[in-house]
């Protein structure tokens, strides 16, 4: 467990987050969803902060019936940006990524 000092900071902005989502249902208990983000901090009011964040996912769900499904898929989450202040540069480089299962529930 880290016992460093944390940086706990917050900053609020307006940026357009830019997506595409394609779903389709190859028959009547089956779905596929691909889907893809991106924000640039270039685009937005975000002061000292420069970077990007991505994401993309693919999911394949069963449904057993017209409430419930199953599914699993392939997740990835890339953070990079660097935060620049009187004392220097604080960067964050992050990147998530692996498979996901789980339940749908729809009503």
């Amino acid at each position: 467990v880290y016992q460093g000092r944390f940086l706990n900071e917050k900053a609020d902005g307006i940026a357009p987050v830019v997506g595409a989502r394609l779903t389709f249902t190859p028959s009547e208990n089956w779905l596929i969803n691909l889907q893809g983000q991106y924000l640039n901090t270039r685009w937005g009011n975000f002061d000292d902060y420069e970077g990007d964040l991505s994401r993309a996912n693919a999911i394949v769900q069963y449904n057993v019936n017209k409430n419930f499904g199953i599914f699993a898929g392939y997740d990835w989450f890339k953070l990079d940006v660097d935060q620049k202040g009187g004392d220097g540069v604080i960067g964050l480089k992050q990147e998530f990524k692996g498979p996901v299962a789980g339940v749908s529930l729809s009503f």
